[in-house]
């Protein structure tokens, strides 16, 4: 089994192997006394030739704190993809889901009763903050709805990503930069303005966020409304 670990390097990238874990799935996060805290990534990862040589032998004998799903099956696909897709590491590719691992720590993912996964899942994605708080389709206080730009803080993304995990939030409006959240099921994406180029992330790990989108809305089989110029 492979294992990502926020707090430690292991050659070039911060992947191991190691064991299979009793009650730890892939998606699964946990900390490690000694060790820190990780996420089982499965069975295999890109560019698998890269990673065989890191183990950490220890992990098997920790007393391992469990805080629940960090990764869906869906979201784990799609990591993946984008590491094959953009050529980089995983330490480049997972911190854009996860800014903060203390803060997701403290919020265990914890589905309501009440909840069932039937409901509908949106994501709302624009070119940049000006044309998101413009748009009079936010109007008005709703419940059911986040909205994230760059100017989010660590903690609120961490409240924001648990809250989609556990079905409490139903729409996320967004910059395209905090798009990536972790979701078992996604209805609809729409993309606004797709032909500006500040959807093209200049910094490392560069990508074209339609791109990306087109791949999370085919791992979801979730409707795509793509607005603008064709690229």
């Amino acid at each position: 089994m492979r294992y990502y670990f926020f707090d430690r390097y292991f050659g070039h990238d911060r992947v191991a192997q190691a064991e299979p874990l009793a009650k730890v799935k892939p998606g699964d996060f946990f900390e490690a006394r000694g060790i820190g805290y990780a996420v089982c990534l499965g069975e295999s990862v890109t560019w698998m030739e890269q990673y065989e040589k890191f183990r950490e032998p220890q992990l098997w004998s920790v007393e391992l704190i469990h805080y629940g799903q960090l990764f869906s099956e869906q979201t784990l696909e799609l990591l993946h993809w984008f590491t094959q897709h953009r050529f980089c590491w995983y330490k480049k590719a997972i911190p854009l889901w996860v800014g903060n691992v203390e803060e997701l720590a403290k919020r265990q993912t914890r589905t309501s009763k009440k909840k069932t996964n039937t409901g509908q899942q949106q994501l709302l994605i624009y070119p940049h903050v000006w044309a998101l708080v413009n748009d009079p389709g936010l109007d008005g206080e709703d419940p059911t709805r986040k909205v994230l730009t760059s100017q989010t803080t660590k903690k609120q993304k961490a409240e924001s990503y648990r809250a989609v995990q556990a079905w409490t939030i139903q729409t996320i409006a967004c910059t395209y930069s905090q798009m990536f959240l972790d979701r078992k099921t996604l209805t609809k994406i729409t993309v606004y303005h797709q032909h500006y180029g500040r959807y093209k992330n200049q910094q490392d790990p560069r990508y074209q966020a339609v791109q990306v989108v087109k791949k999370m809305a085919e791992v979801y089989g979730a409707e795509l409304d793509v607005q603008g110029i064709a690229l």
